[in-house]
């Protein structure tokens, strides 16, 4: 009896870590490297959703988006399409966004059929340099100085967390605020780890705050 009842913790502890446990940072031998881009790298993302003050709303979706470098004539294009069982694949869509070298980083462009880079202001990737500024998470949003973080300020976040994910010590960026959407992408000199979403939407009297995303999983 002692031998299950110890089993059984042992269980419950193992299951209890791995519900908030940190994503997998590993760069994987063929996933995209942004400080090496090559011909046929390929990463993978999971999208979630959920409610901004209703933690039981957390859910993934069951679509994994692909992102794979491509080369057209000569030029890198970040290709993104779904992997067939996700229920998003509808007719294959697929997108292509031209990937252009900048002064100590990477500019997304041709990117409006984007799933990734979908919001106003998300296009350049600063991998190296200076001038981090320090934000911090609060609830659904992300602030800078106690103001909501939105605009071309490159920043630098001890810790994101959403649903069972938890992002750590990486450069965040956000839109710029031409629409009401709270929208910031995550990651680091090598990969890109997190897009997220918060936005309101009203019907019949009801409004809803939103959270859309993706992370990556390999």
């Amino acid at each position: 009896m002692k031998r299950y009842l110890l089993l059984f913790a042992l269980l419950t502890t193992l299951f209890a870590c791995e519900k908030n446990a940190p994503i997998d940072e590993e760069l994987g031998e063929n996933a995209i490297n942004l400080s090496a881009l090559k011909i046929g790298q390929k990463t993978y993302y999971q999208g979630f959703s959920s409610e901004c003050g209703n933690a039981t709303a957390f859910k993934y979706t069951g679509d994994t988006l692909v992102m794979e470098i491509v080369d057209t004539d000569g030029t890198l294009y970040l290709k993104e399409y779904y992997t067939t069982g996700s229920p998003s694949n509808g007719d294959g869509q697929v997108s292509f966004s031209k990937i252009s070298s900048i002064q100590d980083g990477l500019k997304i462009q041709e990117r409006g059929q984007s799933k990734f880079f979908n919001f106003y202001g998300s296009d350049t990737l600063q991998l190296k340099g200076k001038g981090f500024i320090d934000m911090k998470q609060e609830n659904c949003i992300v602030k800078m100085d106690d103001e909501i973080f939105r605009g071309g300020e490159l920043g630098k976040i001890d810790q994101f967390k959403i649903g069972d994910i938890i992002v750590s010590n990486k450069t965040i960026v956000s839109c710029i605020p031409i629409i009401e959407v709270n929208g910031y992408i995550l990651y680091d000199d090598k990969q890109l780890y997190m897009n997220y979403a918060h936005f309101s939407s009203s019907f019949n009297g009801q409004t809803t705050n939103s959270i859309t995303g993706w992370i990556k999983i390999k």
